[in-house]
């Protein structure tokens, strides 16, 4: 009997990135990953219980309306304060990314040439596989 997948979530406006870590991620047999574009198509999905979430800071790209990753990571931690979410942003922030821990994020990760490979890591620490 096999273990269970991990579901991780990927929220995500830019959708080439999106694809990118949905796609790399999708390739550990430990996981099970679906994207979202929208923190409000995330937020709609949390009954299938993710173990994890990667959520982007900013997810304004197509609606400057959008609920931002700070909103979005407030009411996933109000609807389930243990879930793990770890930040992805193109801000090279200290401040910011300390106020997102402060916030309840697990992590922070910065979106550069090597964001996906930490990603992984922090991903496998952050679930212990």
């Amino acid at each position: 009997m096999s273990n269970p997948k991990n579901l991780i979530f990927v929220v995500e406006d830019d959708n080439f990135f999106l694809e990118v870590v949905t796609d790399d991620l999708a390739e550990n047999e430990s996981y099970s990953v679906k994207g979202f574009s929208t923190a409000e198509a995330c937020l709609e999905n949390l009954h299938e219980r993710p173990d994890l979430i990667v959520l982007d800071y900013y997810l304004d790209k197509e609606d400057p309306n959008a609920m931002n990753g700070q909103e979005a990571l407030k009411k996933i931690l109000a609807i389930n304060p243990e879930m793990r979410v770890i930040m992805l942003s193109g801000q090279d922030s200290l401040g910011l990314a300390g106020d997102m821990i402060d916030s309840g994020a697990t992590d922070y990760v910065i979106k550069d040439m090597d964001a996906v490979k930490i990603l992984k890591k922090k991903i496998t620490r952050a679930l212990g596989v």
